[in-house]
């Protein structure tokens, strides 16, 4: 998982809300890997997520 900067992040959220956008992706990076995810075959997705999960703890 990708982490941006606290501010940078919450005022893109804050900017967002104002707009009555509901869903925001800050950052080139995390946009990207939502946009691949959504190109790549759930199987393998879960898969990766799963694997991730399991390093983290």
């Amino acid at each position: 998982m990708l982490v941006g900067d606290v501010q940078k992040v919450a005022n893109e959220a804050f900017r967002a809300c104002l707009k009555g956008t509901p869903i925001v992706v800050p950052g080139f990076l995390n946009l990207a890997s939502t946009l691949a995810a959504r190109t790549t075959p759930n199987w393998l997705v879960r898969r990766v997520t799963g694997l991730m999960g399991r390093s983290t703890l």
